[in-house]
């Protein structure tokens, strides 16, 4: 697609969005229900409160039941303010911080899109939850903007963004208010302040993960969904020209990154925070997916969540270079990229419980080294990719870091067709959820079509990780195909081959078949080796296993060598004793950029990136 079409595409945006928008009219409002005494918290709100603010945000946008919506507000403020521990829930309360915000913009008595639809008692009754969270969350969350506390966060990375910014918002609408300018914070402190010290920590946020790799919940599907919805916000509303222009290029950057690393709408490479079940055995893009398709106009009209209505009631668009770059797969060719990640706990901080806004205590992260380097081989045909770290105990990561790594190959050709490695997740309990979890699960080393991976052993290296297993796909893929210790499959456009190296493997029971199939390690700890290809490169399936089959591999005394397809040499120390080496260079897990791509370009810490694209430069400085 050249830049003409994109141009077009991009100014097309608001258009599909007005669409989109439309396609709800008359749509009732159905309430999502509350799990009361829920895990001894309060009562769980969050499908609740989805469910109202959406409807709201459709009312007052078509002009249709606007008195149900003030009604149903208005009723969701009272519970909030008659059960304040729900309030302060951090898994209820702000995850519609984002439409609280939108909603006072757009219709409350000053609003941009049309004033007072929201009635005169639904404003005042909103502004009075505004001012009972912000007093207390404000001060909980603490704006310091200190170098070295930038990198402490309540709670995982998105509640922390949800919260912030939802505080940011609030504090900006009570300082214009008499009624509440004046009034006290938990710290003596009035809304003014705390708006002003807001804004200084959100910049130098966006300078700090800019310059260091971005996200610690590194390109979780979900979560940085829910993340960068708040970073809309901020750019729609913020005051300071400064600070909208930094959440802009984040923004930019966020979906240069995302667009660089995806076929289809998918991202590949190695990601974190993926939990498992159906959500990690398939490369399904989540909520990052539903907003990028609205940028991209393929997007297949439905229903709208509450982050599509954030992007779609923004004035936030991607850039032409972004949109390019996402869209003209074939150009791209083939490439490596290579980012810097966070992720590494710093030492000595505590994780001091601070109930109830901040449940699960402040995460402290290195500064000087993240941990993690990105690497992700990315060809029209498929994206393989992993994250690469030293093979450390569990305790020297935060936790977002630690959860659910996910690693693997996706296929182009369909959403759900990959190739993914897993431990599976001993237990399912260890959040409020019951989602399954994985703790430092692998360590790996790539270089282009080969990934090699182990299981970290547990306890000493790993938590509740189990055996360790392979997942194929049946989208997608064609059924695994078994020769001399290799299982084949062939996609659309590619060949990929699995080896576990020691002991062997079984298949297990078929109850999932329709969608994919297990293979199970027999020795726990055994090294996996991927190779993948793009069927160019062979002429057939049989030249493709005949490459694999001449390939040197040989493990002994704790030691793998193994030369890959494309010539290039390995050394994977199975007993954790030192870095893997690739073509006798051990592997640098802190090079001099942070992102390193043929579309991106930055070193460490500078603050400055280049997106490139065709003849296309987008330069962003988060530098003041």
């Amino acid at each position: 697609m050249n830049a003409t079409d994109v141009t077009e595409l991009r100014d097309g945006f608001g258009e599909r969005c007005r669409q989109l928008i439309e396609a709800q009219r008359g749509k009732p409002l159905v309430k999502g229900a509350i799990d009361y005494d829920w895990n001894d918290r309060g009562n769980f709100t969050r499908k609740y409160a989805h469910s109202v603010t959406t409807f709201a945000m459709q009312a007052f946008h078509l002009n249709e039941h606007a008195d149900v919506a003030n009604q149903a507000l208005q009723e969701l403020c009272g519970h909030y303010l008659d059960n304040p521990i729900d309030l302060y829930e951090a898994h209820s309360f702000h995850w519609s911080g984002a439409l609280y915000g939108r909603l006072w913009s757009f219709f409350a008595k000053d609003g941009s899109v049309a004033a007072d639809r929201m009635a005169e008692p639904t404003q005042e009754i909103l502004l009075d939850v505004m001012w009972e969270w912000s007093k207390k969350a404000s001060v909980e969350l603490n704006s310091d903007a200190d170098s070295e506390q930038i990198w402490r966060f309540g709670n995982s990375e998105n509640h922390h963004a949800m919260g912030i910014v939802t505080t940011w918002a609030f504090c900006g609408v009570l300082k214009d208010h008499d009624a509440y300018a004046s009034r006290a914070f938990e710290d003596d402190s009035v809304a003014e302040e705390h708006y002003d010290a807001w804004s200084a920590y959100l910049k130098a946020y966006f300078r700090a993960r800019a310059g260091k790799g971005q996200s610690v919940e590194i390109a979780s599907k979900s979560y940085n969904a829910h993340t960068i919805q708040m970073w809309h916000n901020v750019y729609d509303f913020a005051e300071e020209t400064a600070l909208r222009k930094m959440a802009g290029e984040y923004l930019d950057l966020y979906w240069a990154t995302w667009a660089e690393e995806q076929i289809d709408g998918i991202r590949g490479g190695g990601k974190t925070r993926i939990y498992q079940a159906r959500a990690s055995r398939t490369a399904s893009g989540g909520g990052v997916r539903e907003m990028a398709e609205l940028y991209l106009g393929n997007r297949v009209e439905g229903g709208i969540s509450a982050m599509d209505w954030v992007a779609a009631t923004s004035g936030y668009r991607m850039p032409v270079e972004v949109m390019r770059l996402a869209l003209d797969v074939d150009g791209r060719g083939s490439y490596e990229v290579m980012q810097r990640s966070m992720g590494l706990r710093e030492d000595g901080w505590e994780r001091t419980p601070q109930p109830p806004v901040i449940p699960f205590g402040i995460t402290g992260l290195r500064s000087d080294f993240g941990g993690f380097l990105r690497y992700t081989y990315c060809t029209p045909n498929y994206v393989m990719g992993t994250l690469m770290c030293d093979a450390r105990p569990v305790t020297d990561w935060s936790g977002s870091a630690a959860q659910n790594r996910w690693q693997g190959v996706i296929f182009r050709g369909h959403p759900d067709a990959a190739i993914v490695p897993e431990c599976l997740a001993v237990d399912t309990h260890l959040n409020l959820q019951n989602h399954s979890n994985t703790m430092n699960q692998h360590w790996s080393v790539q270089k282009k079509e080969t990934l090699i991976t182990q299981k970290l052993a547990c306890p000493e290296f790993s938590y509740q990780t189990g055996d360790s297993r392979v997942w194929f796909s049946r989208q997608g893929l064609s059924e695994p195909v078994e020769q001399e210790g290799w299982v084949f499959v062939e996609a659309d456009g590619a060949y990929a081959a699995v080896c576990v190296v020691e002991g062997g493997y079984t298949w297990d029971d078929p109850e999932d078949r329709p969608r994919g199939c297990w293979l199970r390690c027999t020795n726990d700890l055994s090294p996996i080796v991927f190779e993948v290809s793009d069927k160019e490169a062979f002429g057939d399936l049989g030249s493709f296993q005949a490459a694999v089959a001449e390939s040197n591999l040989e493990v002994a005394d704790g030691i793998l060598q193994y030369q890959g397809i494309s010539g290039d040499r390995f050394t994977f120390f199975t007993d954790y004793s030192a870095p893997p080496k690739i073509n006798s260079q051990t592997v640098d897990y802190a090079p001099s950029k942070v992102y390193d791509s043929p579309f991106l370009q930055s070193d460490w810490d500078s603050g400055v990136i280049t997106i490139s694209y065709a003849e296309s430069t987008r330069v962003l400085d988060f530098n003041e």
